[in-house]
């Protein structure tokens, strides 16, 4: 009769603890959504955590504080100079000459960052550790800047010259053409900007050919047809 007893408990036993695990972990749960709900609340006119901005922390800062730590960072970056190497020859560049940072724009970024979707905003309070987002601040042109960089590039430049054709007496005499040098000025300052965000010391500017209008295989056609 004991054991028969015993056998029946068991079942009992087991509920009673299955109920035990279930109400603990419901009470976790619920105490772990209060404090996510509550950090979230906390962090309503705040970066959410793991927000940076070209590497910079900014993740948890209120608005304004986001702000001023991104115009003196990011500014601080932006006023080292920067090496540029062509061919042989060096100039200096300073990128707060060629872009205007825009802090505001660039906190409003931030700001924006994994509040996407309700599940980003979670992860982003829950898990910051775990979501991470890299924002790029907002850098406007500066025209006069670039027209400075381009005078100091364009000295270093070779332009195209086009080849002719001359008649010595009856006869026609090519002079020959010759190619030119040239920057791709977008690919020059998209890597500046990256050497500044970056805290690069230099970069490397590379020349791109130009075909002169006339090239020196015209010019023989011409000859030949002269």
């Amino acid at each position: 009769m004991t054991e028969i007893a015993a056998r029946l408990a068991r079942p009992v036993h087991r509920l009673g603890l299955a109920a035990t695990v279930a109400i603990s972990l419901a009470l976790v749960l619920v105490l772990l959504g209060s404090a996510v709900g509550a950090r979230a609340v906390m962090l309503r006119d705040s970066v959410l955590p793991g927000v940076r901005v070209a590497g910079v922390e900014v993740g948890g800062l209120a608005r304004a504080a986001a702000e001023q730590r991104i115009a003196v960072e990011i500014g601080a970056r932006l006023e080292r100079p920067i090496e540029v190497a062509v061919a042989g020859t060096t100039i200096t560049a300073r990128p707060s000459e060629i872009f205007a940072l825009d802090p505001a724009a660039t906190e409003a970024q931030a700001f924006a960052a994994a509040r996407g979707s309700v599940a980003e905003r979670l992860g982003a309070v829950a898990v910051p550790f775990l979501v991470k987002q890299d924002v790029q601040p907002v850098l406007n042109l500066k025209p006069a800047g670039i027209v400075a960089l381009s005078k100091q590039l364009d000295a270093l430049t070779r332009r195209p010259l086009s080849a002719h054709v001359e008649m010595k007496g009856l006869d026609p005499v090519v002079l020959p053409g010759r190619e030119g040098t040239r920057f791709d000025e977008a690919a020059l300052l998209n890597t500046l900007r990256d050497a500044a965000l970056r805290g690069l010391p230099g970069i490397e500017a590379t020349l791109l050919s130009v075909e002169p209008r006339i090239t020196t295989p015209e010019a023989e056609e011409v000859a030949r047809q002269a």
